[in-house]
């Protein structure tokens, strides 16, 4: 097995599957991925647009670009843990009536300073919305 078929399945069983796993019997099984700079180069060197449709990702977007709402679709975020990141989410949710997604994916692709989790943790719009969090 190469190396980038190994990634290719590790993210898609450990990232995805668990994800939409997370998402119960309330949910169309679809959601939309919203990644960074540094882990769109990553994804993209093992996975492609249609092994993603394939597990229920209708589109994949870049967290620092502006992004149409799409308040019935949950979003799965797999971002670096920095404070221009965990900015950008929270700008998603700062309004509670008119939020970017439904629900909320939030995976780390390092760990999670305590600083920035008590960022997110401290949001009461973003909060009630986070279905799972993963630190990969």
């Amino acid at each position: 097995m190469s190396l980038r078929t190994m990634c290719r399945d590790l993210v898609l069983e450990v990232v995805l599957r668990r994800v939409l796993t997370a998402e119960g019997g309330d949910s169309s099984g679809r959601l939309q991925l919203i990644v960074d700079e540094s882990n769109l180069r990553v994804l993209s060197s093992f996975l492609r647009m249609g092994d993603l449709h394939a597990e229920g990702v209708t589109s994949m977007e870049l967290i620092a670009r502006q992004r149409e709402p799409l308040p019935g679709l949950d979003a799965l975020y797999l971002i670096t843990a920095n404070f221009e990141n965990i900015d950008l989410v929270l700008g998603d949710f700062k309004t509670e009536g008119a939020p970017q997604h439904r629900q909320v994916h939030l995976v780390f692709s390092e760990s999670l300073k305590p600083d920035l989790m008590s960022k997110l943790a401290e949001s009461k719009t973003l909060a009630p919305r986070v279905k799972s969090f993963l630190e990969v």
